[in-house]
């Protein structure tokens, strides 16, 4: 395992099947703080929150992600990927006092040459990778 310091003071650990980002955005913070303090908000409503804050892909804006995603400098790595699934997620079981808001895309690439898949997280305020696993 690597872990990098970037200059924008987060943390990139790098795993030889595993990347995670812990240096999601203020913005994604703000959203979850936000939407966890109205569990009795509608899905809409949350989503409304968020697009407030500048959320710009959200599940309404699925084309515009895979327009940004780097799904060819991830081919370059991993060989000839294909996406199988994008679906964004909003949030979890909502219950008081718990943190439940989600606000990532999933995206699954299949492998071309193989059976194998990535599993890639999203954040959608900015499309940049989160996490991804094989």
């Amino acid at each position: 395992m690597t872990r990098l310091e970037t200059d924008f003071g987060t943390e990139v650990t790098c795993q030889p099947w595993e990347f995670s980002n812990a240096g999601v955005s203020k913005q994604i913070h703000e959203a979850w703080d936000l939407i966890n303090s109205y569990p009795e908000w509608t899905d809409e409503q949350d989503l409304e929150a968020a697009r407030k804050l500048g959320m710009r892909f959200g599940p309404d804006k699925k084309a515009d992600l895979l327009r940004i995603f780097p799904l060819q400098g991830l081919s370059s790595i991993y060989g000839p990927l294909q996406i199988t699934e994008a679906s964004f997620r909003i949030t979890g079981l909502k219950e008081p006092e718990s943190s439940f808001a989600d606000l990532h895309w999933y995206i699954t690439a299949k492998r071309v040459a193989s059976q194998k898949t990535l599993q890639i997280m999203v954040e959608p305020f900015h499309g940049r990778i989160i996490a991804m696993s094989e």
